[in-house]
């Protein structure tokens, strides 16, 4: 099946439009940020006593607040506090996408091609894009996305084709099934439904089974 894309404009695709900085001194919670805002795909910077104006987004610990305050460095921009890794970065996420946490809606297309591809999207926009040859890998991002990132409703989206709907996927479906929290919407969407998308040009670098998992994601929010 060929998937087409929408327009990428029209959604921000995988653009980051503020930067991020990072204010923090604690090892273990710098290389848990940098680790897992790699693994997102987002640019950071650090953060210099140089600087008089920040406009961006800033992760901060405590020595980093203070940091900030000693050298009188103004943030023009959301100033996360990163007391709980996980959930900052994940604000951090939405806000480099021009959005503001909580979101409104957040939907994750699955896509159980040859790879598993996911994608995640906030209020019509993207958010992240992954594909993955593991398992346990998929689900673990999966759940990151689904507690961690603030949304009034969350849904994920699963694509499928009768043919191609063997045991293997089955027990991926019954395993997210019964591990997601009860007041997240789920459901199997036919892929075919999926890519009757207008016309547009996948940005570069994208994998089939992310595009897959795009269309699956943004197939009922046009």
């Amino acid at each position: 099946m060929k998937y087409i894309l929408p327009d990428p404009r029209s959604y921000g695709m995988l653009e980051q439009l503020r930067m991020l900085y990072l204010a923090l001194y604690n090892p273990r919670v710098m290389m848990r940020v940098m680790r897992r805002l790699e693994e997102l795909g987002l640019e950071y910077k650090g953060v210099y006593e140089t600087q008089r104006t920040i406009h961006g987004v800033v992760l901060a610990d405590s020595e980093g607040l203070k940091y900030l305050e000693s050298y009188g460095i103004e943030v023009r921009g959301p100033l996360i506090r990163a007391d709980d890794v996980e959930r900052a970065v994940a604000r951090a996420l939405v806000f480099a996408r021009g959005l503001r946490p909580p979101l409104n809606t957040l939907i994750v297309g699955v896509d159980l091609g040859r790879s598993i591809g996911l994608a995640a999207v906030g209020d019509s926009r993207v958010l992240l894009t992954k594909m993955f040859s593991s398992t346990p890998m998929f689900l673990d991002t999966l759940f990151w996305v689904i507690e961690n990132i603030e949304s009034s409703r969350r849904s994920i989206r699963i694509g499928f084709t009768r043919s191609t709907f063997d045991e293997s996927k089955a027990v991926i479906v019954d395993r997210i099934a019964k591990l997601v929290p009860s007041d997240v919407e789920l459901e199997l969407v036919p892929e075919r439904g999926s890519s009757r998308l207008r016309p547009g040009a996948a940005p570069r670098g994208l994998r089939d089974d992310e595009i897959a998992a795009l269309n699956i994601a943004l197939g009922r929010t046009l």
